[in-house]
């Protein structure tokens, strides 16, 4: 049966090309935000936390179709450092004492749903 190109593109190195080129346009943009001075307009900017909590969501974007196209270590890997990133960002962009206890018991939560949902060959 033949592959359809959702399939094809997750199942290939091209979804990891296209994360890395979004993570730098999005470094790139908040780069530009900070040198035109966008800090001092808007008083919620925090560019860097932007920037993190952006690549912690196109990290985790990507995590649902890796498991459904069985690349399940790789998911786990996304899914873990989404997390993590999506974490130092939020911590920096709101005040919520949580973050980081929520994040660390779903990290917990996926390795084990991962370890024990493992298929035998």
């Amino acid at each position: 049966m033949a592959k359809s190109r959702l399939e094809e593109f997750y199942t290939t190195k091209e979804h990891e090309s296209v994360g890395w080129a979004l993570v730098f346009f999005l470094g790139a943009l908040v780069i530009l935000a900070e040198m035109i001075g966008y800090s001092e307009i808007f008083a919620w900017w925090n560019g860097w936390s932007l920037f993190f909590a952006g690549v912690g969501v196109i990290m985790l974007s990507g995590t649902p179709f890796l498991f459904h196209f069985g690349k399940h270590e790789k998911a786990k890997g996304n899914l873990i450092f989404g997390l993590i990133t999506l974490g130092i960002g939020l911590d920096g962009l709101v005040n919520f004492g949580w973050i980081w206890i929520i994040i660390f018991t779903s990290i917990g939560f996926a390795i084990l749903l991962s370890t024990f949902s493992k298929v035998k060959k």
